[in-house]
């Protein structure tokens, strides 16, 4: 005779919602509200029930799950709402089997999240393009490079290597001949005209 299989335990119990209130947010971006809500069943339909502070009503918005954590769910409050002054709110949630709803806050005590000062915006002025550079040797041979970092030129046997930074342009010559006496750097602005000439090495 076969044993008798243990039936699984019914669940009873409405989800568990884990949640801590952000403290404020700013008035010119929407407040994410976030919980962590678990249930063996599943969970089924949890809501962010929000109004402004002190109004009869509250609207309602679902809340989704994150990405990559199944068990975490977010809604939004909209900025226009937080301009208006505080925000008070609750989460509710029931399970698969029906159970609940479980709540985080309730009508009587909801939770309450301040409205702060719009968030401070930092504009950085666009950088400037690095101006191209041209060089040419005295055998009448040019190279143009708009990196602004390092230009190689070879004339006539003459390795030239130019290396701008800070407005400073530098020229190192090697395996020079005689006939290359002169190397000119012209860049645009706004760093002002250099010329860079060598002497006999």
């Amino acid at each position: 005779m076969k044993a008798a299989r243990k039936k699984a335990p019914v669940d009873t119990a409405p989800p568990v919602i884990e949640h801590t209130p952000p403290i404020s947010c700013a008035v010119d971006v929407a407040c994410v509200i976030e919980a962590q809500i678990t249930d063996p069943s599943g969970v089924f339909d949890p809501t962010l029930l929000f109004r402004t502070a002190g109004a009869a009503t509250f609207e309602r918005a679902p809340m989704q799950t994150v990405a990559g954590t199944p068990s975490l769910f977010r809604a939004t409050v909209p900025a226009a709402l937080l301009a208006a002054g505080a925000v008070e709110y609750l989460i509710e949630a029931f399970d698969i089997q029906g159970n609940g709803p479980a709540r985080a806050g309730s009508d009587a005590t909801p939770l309450r999240v301040a409205s702060a000062p719009p968030i401070a915006k930092t504009t950085l002025p666009a950088s400037e393009p690095t101006p191209p550079v041209t060089t040419a040797a005295g055998d009448g041979a040019t190279a143009t490079d708009s990196t602004g970092l390092v230009v190689g030129l070879v004339a006539g046997g003459a390795a030239v290597a130019l290396l701008v930074g800070g407005g400073i342009v530098w020229a190192v010559w090697s395996a020079r001949p005689s006939g290359v006496d002169v190397v000119a750097v012209t860049i645009a602005a706004p760093v002002p005209q250099a010329l860079v000439g060598g002497g006999a090495r």
